[in-house]
């Protein structure tokens, strides 16, 4: 069972539980690159509506991050080739 899998089948109390040991970046990071759609409406559901903003905006900013490193990585594969 991934993650996402856990987290939907998770009660709110656990989630809530979680979200407490994690600091905001490492949210938006497990947001960014490993959280279902589903899985994130869980995690979201359970924060304030400013806490959401915020982690939100953290995980654009990540997903932006491998965006810029994965077009660097094509063209410096292109430019070697």
């Amino acid at each position: 069972m991934d993650i996402s899998q856990k987290l939907i089948s998770c009660s709110d109390k656990v989630i809530q539980q979680f979200l407490r040991k994690l600091d905001s970046e490492k949210l938006a990071v497990l947001m960014a690159y490993h959280l279902s759609d589903e899985a994130t409406d869980c995690i979201l559901r359970n924060m304030s509506e400013r806490a959401q903003e915020s982690v939100l905006k953290e995980r654009e900013e990540f997903k932006q991050v491998a965006v810029t490193y994965e077009k660097l990585l094509d063209q410096t594969a292109k430019d070697f080739s």
